[in-house]
């Protein structure tokens, strides 16, 4: 169990946000956050320029750690920044009565094996 490998002195200053983001990923400062983000991202029926993709990657920028955090985890099913190969998509929908909504099953891999590298994907 965890609990008899630690030392007791980390138990204590740790919390389950610490375990979970140093076993599933690197924690980095949120511009660099950011960017990472930004470069594994791919485009579907838009570009980065469009203005929704542009209003995303404000309400991105601007949010705090946490909502930073939160978003994140809600778009890829991460706690953290993975270490593992992963990319991200957005698909950009002509539905303006329809909320983002997130597909977490997609990989890179477009036959019906699916095997390649997750890839979640988030339709605007």
């Amino acid at each position: 169990e965890f609990r008899q490998v630690c030392p007791p002195h980390l138990l204590q200053a740790l919390t389950w946000h610490h375990v979970q983001d140093r076993i599933s990923g690197h924690l980095v400062d949120s511009a660099s956050f950011v960017l990472e983000w930004q470069s594994r991202t791919t485009y579907h029926a838009c570009h980065f320029l469009h203005e929704t993709i542009r209003l995303w990657w404000v309400l991105i920028l601007e949010a705090s750690t946490e909502e930073l955090r939160r978003l994140f985890e809600w778009c890829t099913s991460y706690a953290a920044m993975p270490k593992t190969p992963w990319k991200f998509q957005i698909r950009l929908l002509d539905d303006t009565e329809r909320c983002p909504s997130v597909n977490l099953c997609m990989t890179d891999d477009t036959t019906a094996a699916n095997h390649g590298v997750k890839m979640p994907t988030l339709y605007l």
